[in-house]
């Protein structure tokens, strides 16, 4: 098996892991498939001189803004609800998740409160249900898995 094919199969098994929520593993194997990846600049092609040395604890860096971005999406996603104002918020609240810092146990315990809202055939609410987030558009699963991978990033 050669690299790519390695690569491709930790993808493959990454996404599966995504799909059943186990959001950190996917993030750990994302990083595994990254250096990987980039093992190949790092000893033939002297990686640290094109981009200097590889940091290891910080891959990848937690956004605010960009999380807030998803915030605010998912609030669109949840605006037929009704009852409550702001139910995405809301749940945010009760559950403490600071969006400067969310923590990933937090955050999944708004997205049960959020899984149950969706399951329940008596709201509105729909996970194909797609809203823009940046240029491109998502929808509540989606959402959910980065948002989780945010988190996990923490």
């Amino acid at each position: 098996m050669n690299k790519r094919q390695v690569i491709a199969s930790l993808n493959k098994i990454a996404n599966e892991l995504d799909t059943n929520g186990l959001y950190s593993e996917a993030t750990s194997l994302t990083k595994i498939m990254k250096k990987l990846a980039l093992d190949r600049f790092r000893d033939n092609e002297n990686f640290d001189e094109m981009f200097g040395p590889m940091d290891d604890e910080n891959d990848d860096s937690f956004n605010p803004n960009q999380f807030m971005t998803m915030v605010n999406a998912l609030t669109e996603i949840f605006m037929p609800y009704g009852d409550e104002d702001n139910i995405v918020e809301k749940r945010m609240e009760d559950y403490n998740v600071d969006p400067e810092q969310p923590s990933y146990e937090n955050l999944q315990e708004v997205f049960r409160d959020l899984d149950d809202i969706i399951e329940d055939p008596r709201s509105n609410i729909y996970r194909e249900q797609k809203v823009k987030l940046n240029d491109k558009m998502v929808n509540y699963d989606q959402l959910k898995a980065m948002m989780m991978n945010e988190a996990g990033m923490m």
